[in-house]
């Protein structure tokens, strides 16, 4: 079984690498989440988010290269969008993916479009606000809840 699940996700990647617009034709329509494609600095890249009722899935790939960044479980509550990001501090543009987490909360990872590395997580009881400072990313979060009945927010810089 561990076998023929290798064999069908390496098949996906090679099927998101080499057909731009017709790739998502071989996934399962009704377990895609999301499908996007964008430009940037003359590369083209695309994004699918695949889920079913165990873990989601985030295939990703850069002109004709496809890696699968994430497979993830604690995100089954479902992915709500994503931005991409570009930061002095750091040379590789940021694919930053935002999640649903339990009932009103929300996770946020970011992704290196170069590496496909995650280089970061933070997780909120509410929404999680992105702001980018040109040099960094500054991450809103809510975290604890405090004696009036408010959440007090956490700011993280990154990197």
């Amino acid at each position: 079984m561990k076998i023929l699940i290798v064999v069908c996700a390496i098949f996906f990647n090679f099927v998101l690498a080499i057909m731009p617009d017709e790739a998502v034709k071989f996934f399962d329509e009704k377990k895609i989440a999301f499908y996007g494609k964008f430009l940037l600095e003359d590369d083209y890249y695309k994004i699918v988010v695949q889920q079913n009722e165990l873990a989601h899935q985030l295939f990703f790939a850069k002109n004709h290269t496809a890696m699968r960044l994430l497979e993830e479980t604690s995100v089954a509550e479902g992915f709500l969008y994503y931005r991409i990001e570009q930061i002095s501090k750091y040379d590789a543009p940021l694919l930053l993916t935002f999640w649903n987490k339990g009932v009103h909360g929300q996770l946020t990872m970011f992704f290196n479009l170069e590496s496909g590395k995650k280089v970061f997580e933070k997780s909120s009881s509410w929404d999680v606000v992105v702001n980018n400072n040109k040099d960094s990313l500054e991450v809103v979060s809510s975290e604890e809840l405090m004696s009036d009945g408010k959440y007090r927010e956490q700011k993280t810089m990154w990197p």
